[in-house]
């Protein structure tokens, strides 16, 4: 009976460390395509492929710009994203942007990635003139396909000044 045990602990320990070792590389896989559509998404939204973005971004996203603006899908897109597009589609090369500090946190279909980004050239005026951002972006799993649902950013905070001794 003590031998019947210990085999049954042993099996349900390799049975925990296999679904352990899977679910670890379901996840992988997961952020792989994540990360594969944010890819997709920024190079389309530089090439200014209004359509691709349209279809990478959700119906009921929103986002809120560095003024705290909130804008629903329809708003960015007339306001925002068209403007951008059709100067890009007549010659206007924007460099895409370098993002550090990056951090995803999943939640089944759902994933939350935040970070800095340093757009090398501004969006809105086209001119040179490096600007750093903090993100927070929300991305939905839907039908198999990632979204981007939520958007904010705002100005990078810059460090406080080192405090003196006390």
């Amino acid at each position: 009976m003590k031998r019947i045990i210990q085999i049954c602990i042993l099996l349900l320990t390799i049975g925990d460390v296999l679904s352990h070792g899977q679910s670890r590389a379901a996840q992988s896989s997961e952020d792989a395509e994540l990360s594969k559509a944010v890819e997709t998404y920024y190079a389309a939204f530089y090439r200014g492929d209004v359509e691709t973005v349209k279809r990478m971004t959700r119906d009921d996203y929103l986002q809120t710009d560095v003024n705290g603006y909130v804008q629903d899908k329809a708003a960015w897109l007339a306001e925002y994203y068209m403007p951008i597009a059709a100067r890009i589609k007549a010659g206007l090369n924007l460099d895409e942007p370098a993002s550090s500090d990056v951090q995803v946190r999943r939640y089944g279909s759902v994933a939350v990635r935040v970070g800095r980004t340093t757009l090398k050239s501004n969006v809105v005026s086209g001119k040179s003139t490096p600007v750093d951002l903090r993100f927070t972006q929300v991305w939905v799993k839907s039908h198999g396909k990632w979204q981007r649902a939520v958007y904010q950013n705002s100005w990078a905070a810059t460090p406080p000044p080192p405090r003196a001794n006390q």
